[in-house]
């Protein structure tokens, strides 16, 4: 099927004069005259790029000036829903979405993925930088700059509200394809197995996506889970460990109350709990059994962002080397990203 698509493309391309005019109007040809293939998405898309090619700088313009505007009104509409369920008021917020036809997060047919392009968001360039390298996509990665997390994330909130909680995993299994780093969103999608009582769920959603956390708060999240399925299951040292781990990487009051509960449902005093804390290979090793480790980033993160940081401190752009050797140092505590951190936050002009 490639092959074939290669040829008709080619075959469009030769058909090329050069004359713009005559151009557009045999393109057009082309669009109607191929529009029964099984490529057909593929073919229109690169029929629409020949086509963008020969607009005048006026109406190229007038195109950039119309997808601005309509991208600023799609985020202004999403930050007046945000403010809508801040202010605890669902049905207006749910309404508005409604409205622009974002009740389920952005079309999934918007951008479809075709067979030569995916298209997803990235928060950052590290983010888009891990995913080519980590799973070395044979398809063109795009990133159109639409709020794609943004519209699944509260959708699935409003739905979750209404306790539409088997339309909020549609909505974010759609938000997490598009955005396969988007830790709200799986944390999000992990919180609905819990309320539907679907532990495998709650493990498989988290160990497949813990390779893909890179923030200190959201390595303690994770652990923060972990520990509440292994509770749920009454594994009371993995989730004693567990608990202590997500404390080692974040201080969070929940992780207080679950040892808490653990010690009176299990009937065990603090003392036990502590004795098993306190030796940390003992500690490691119960992890262990579970294929479960104290430090579950992975290393990609940290090389990636020295070697990013790096060209983004020789390029001058200071305030980003800075934030990629802050996200290292976070998780690592390592001298190195602290003084490059510092030297580069040294060279941002004061406001």
């Amino acid at each position: 099927m490639q092959k074939k698509l290669q040829q008709i493309v080619e075959e469009i391309d030769a058909g090329l004069t050069g004359d713009d005019t005559k151009d557009v109007e045999y393109l057009h040809a082309c669009a109607e005259k191929y529009k029964d293939e099984p490529n057909e998405m593929e073919i229109r898309r690169h029929i629409g790029r020949q086509l963008a090619d020969r607009l005048t700088e006026e109406q190229r313009q007038e195109f950039d000036s119309a997808y601005t505007n309509d991208l600023n009104r799609m985020k202004q509409t999403l930050g007046e829903v945000l403010m809508l369920i801040k202010s605890k008021n669902i049905p207006d917020a749910e309404k508005l979405l409604v409205e622009n036809q974002l009740d389920e997060g952005l079309n999934e047919n918007l951008l479809r993925d075709d067979s030569v392009t995916m298209y997803l968001e990235f928060e950052n360039p590290v983010e888009e930088a891990f995913y080519n390298v980590k799973f070395k996509p044979e398809k063109r990665v795009v990133d159109v700059g639409l709020p794609f997390k943004t519209s699944y994330q509260l959708a699935a909130f409003i739905a979750v509200e209404k306790k539409e909680l088997e339309k909020a995993l549609r909505i974010l299994d759609v938000g997490i394809k598009r955005c396969p780093f988007a830790a709200d969103l799986i944390f999000e999608r992990c919180e609905i197995y819990k309320m539907l009582d679907r532990l495998p769920d709650v493990w498989k959603t988290m160990n497949e996506n813990s390779g893909y956390l890179y923030r200190r708060m959201d390595v303690a999240h994770y652990f923060r889970n972990i520990g509440w399925y292994f509770s749920s299951k009454q594994y009371w040292d993995t989730a004693i460990c567990c608990y202590a781990t997500s404390a080692m990487w974040q201080e969070h009051p929940m992780v207080n109350n679950e040892l808490t509960y653990i010690q009176q449902t299990s009937k065990r005093s603090f003392d036990e709990i502590n004795k098993l804390l306190q030796d940390t290979n003992q500690w490691k090793s119960v992890l262990a059994k579970h294929s479960l480790t104290v430090v579950p980033v992975d290393p990609l993160w940290l090389e990636l962002f020295m070697y990013i940081g790096g060209e983004a401190e020789k390029n001058g752009s200071f305030a980003y080397a800075a934030n990629c050797y802050h996200l290292h140092h976070d998780l690592t505590e390592s001298e190195e990203s602290k003084a490059r951190l510092e030297a580069c936050v040294a060279q941002i002009p004061k406001a």
